[in-house]
């Protein structure tokens, strides 16, 4: 096996995250390296829908002189890719080369792919470990209905006149709500534990949380129990005027261990039209969802807005 004890920063994926730490890595004069399982960067964008697109606006995810030019997966994809080229980081990519094991080593990192072993003063691991789809394991009897988790749903123009449910409490689940009503579906079902908070809105999503007020707050050096206040004000007094107290979080929201979410417009305009169901779905059997709790729902399109806690 080949090796190489020359680096002070090994970077493992070449997504978004990872191609932002390489480019600043190098600006550092770090001797950086970022190994790529695929044969591609883009990471999650890659894979993604074209629907799909990010929470925030795209001025806000500028890399240095060559912002986002839209805020949907193919602009995304495009972006990650000419920052590779416009900062000259091609070389310092390894494409087609999976990691098999990181671990501490005398007080760096060694890396070790099919073919080389790494040491690094530096590890960081850009792995999109919080972005694998979960579609839970629950008993099917002959069911007709068709399922899809948001990361698999390609043609949306599928859900335009028909039943669909949704199950999830996070932002992909509000991705999905707000595309049902888009699309045009016949009904549109809620199932959900808890939702999470998110900063209700009727401005598209990418202005519906401000971003840059957070950063001004923490360039003021506001403590956190004093920016936790602030935000948990704005938002219940947002929740109360666009009629979402029902799903409102009970614990307050706390930027030390959570993203505040942006609305999605179309999902709170027609809040009241959404059937919800607060609980777990058991089993599916022809058309029918049925929950734990002995409620049961028909539906022709499932969607699950779910991923890694």
């Amino acid at each position: 096996m080949n090796m190489r004890t020359d680096l002070d920063l090994v970077i493992v994926g070449g997504g978004i995250g990872g191609i932002i730490s390489l480019k600043y890595a190098k600006d550092a004069g770090l001797k950086a390296l970022l190994l790529e399982a695929r044969g591609a960067i883009g990471g999650l964008w890659r894979d993604l829908p074209a629907w799909q697109d990010i929470q925030f606006r795209k001025e806000d995810w500028t890399l240095d002189s060559l912002p986002i030019s839209g805020e949907d997966q193919q602009s995304i994809l495009r972006n990650i890719q000419a920052w590779a080229e416009r900062f000259e980081l091609e070389p310092l990519i390894e494409l087609n080369t999976p990691v098999r094991s990181a671990r501490p080593f005398q007080g760096g990192w060694k890396v070790i792919t099919d073919s080389t072993e790494y040491e690094s003063k530096y590890l960081i691991a850009a792995t999109g470990g919080y972005n694998r789809p979960i579609i839970p394991p629950v008993e099917r009897i002959d069911s007709s209905i068709a399922e899809y988790h948001s990361s698999a749903l390609r043609d949306p123009d599928e859900l335009s006149g028909k039943r669909v449910t949704v199950v999830g409490g996070g932002a992909s689940a509000y991705d999905l709500l707000d595309l049902c009503f888009v699309q045009g579906a016949e009904s549109v079902t809620w199932i959900y534990r808890s939702a999470k908070w998110m900063r209700p809105t009727r401005q598209p999503k990418y202005f519906g949380t401000d971003m840059r007020l957070l950063s001004k707050f923490q360039m003021l050096r506001l403590p956190l129990w004093l920016i936790n206040r602030l935000a948990n004000r704005d938002l219940r007094v947002r929740y109360a005027m666009a009629g979402l107290k029902e799903i409102m979080p009970a614990r307050d929201f706390d930027f030390g261990h959570e993203q505040l979410i942006p609305g999605r417009r179309n999902m709170t305009r027609n809040f009241g039209g959404i059937r919800r169901y607060r609980g777990e779905v058991q089993k599916l059997t022809g058309h029918t969802i049925h929950l734990k709790s002995g409620e049961q729902t028909d539906t022709d399109i499932l969607l699950w807005g779910r991923g890694t806690p």
